[in-house]
Parts: structure tokens; C-alpha cells; sequence
């Protein structure tokens, strides 16, 4: 169990940290700030259906509870 926990948890990270290289080749290329890919994924992440930006089922999950409050 505990094993499987774990390799979970790093799929995690290794998922997390992709985006962040992703995020990363996206402003070297635009020629901008990371804020600034971060500020159009938060705007992407508002249109409908909610959850359309969100860069894993449990980011899709919380920008849907999110919304429905």
C-alpha cells in the first residue's frame, strides 16, 4: 500500500513538475514572464464548461466545486 502511495505521489511531482517545464518553454518562447502564462491559464481556467484550462482531473474537480459555490 505503502508503495503504491508512493509511486502515486511521485507520478504526481513528476506530472507537476512537466507543467512547470511546460509553463516555462511557453514564456521563453512568447518572450515573457511565467506570471504571465500562469495569468492567461488562470483567465482559461474561468471559461465554460468549467474546468476546460485545468492541467489534471483534480484541478478540473476543484475549478468545478469552486465554481459551484
Amino acid at each position: 500500500m505503502q508503495q503504491t502511495a508512493g509511486r502515486t505521489a511521485g507520478k504526481r511531482r513528476d506530472r507537476e513538475a512537466g507543467f512547470e517545464r511546460l509553463m516555462a518553454d511557453i514564456a521563453a518562447r512568447l518572450g515573457c514572464e511565467i506570471e504571465d502564462v500562469e495569468a492567461v491559464l488562470g483567465v482559461s481556467q474561468g471559461f465554460d464548461p468549467v474546468g476546460v484550462g485545468a492541467r489534471d482531473l483534480a484541478e478540473c474537480l476543484a475549478l468545478q466545486l469552486k465554481a459551484k459555490d
